[in-house]
């Protein structure tokens, strides 16, 4: 991760920003990070017109924003949790069909998107809990979609 400094906020906040980044090799500029990103690593998606809110300021000193980039524990319920819920599912579910025990596979299936909505909730919490409400919204969308 890395902090930012920001002077004068309350004329600025909420503020966003992108981060460029060239490579060791003289490999072209490009954006590593923004005021706002969903998932992890080279699967971000970064949103940097969307805006990051500031702590208020206290005082004169400037406001310190750690940006931190590790995997919070709600995205991995979602996007690591529900993938491989998913995976063991959709093959329990075709060994089931292929075995002709159709009303097992139809059991299967049902249980998998149940651990999937359990999943999400979970993911829900946590985002209110961390304070994203974006991200806490989607995971909503998700649960009712599965469920």
């Amino acid at each position: 991760g890395y902090f930012l400094d920001i002077e004068d906020v309350d004329d600025v906040d909420p503020v966003s920003w992108v981060v460029q980044a060239v490579g060791m090799s003289g490999s072209s500029q490009g954006a590593v990070s923004a005021s706002v990103w969903r998932g992890q690593g080279s699967l971000a998606t970064l949103y940097p017109t969307m805006s990051y809110p500031t702590p208020r300021r206290v005082g004169h000193s400037p406001v310190r924003v750690l940006v931190d980039l590790r995997p919070r524990w709600p995205w991995v319920l979602t996007d690591v949790g529900i993938f491989l819920v998913s995976a063991v599912g959709w093959i329990a579910y075709g060994c089931s069909g292929r075995s002709k025990k159709q009303r097992t596979a139809v059991m299967v299936l049902a249980g998998m998107f149940g651990i999937n909505v359990v999943l999400e909730t979970g993911a829900l919490v946590g985002w209110l809990i961390l304070g994203n409400w974006r991200e806490a919204v989607s995971c909503a969308f998700r649960a009712v979609a599965d469920g």
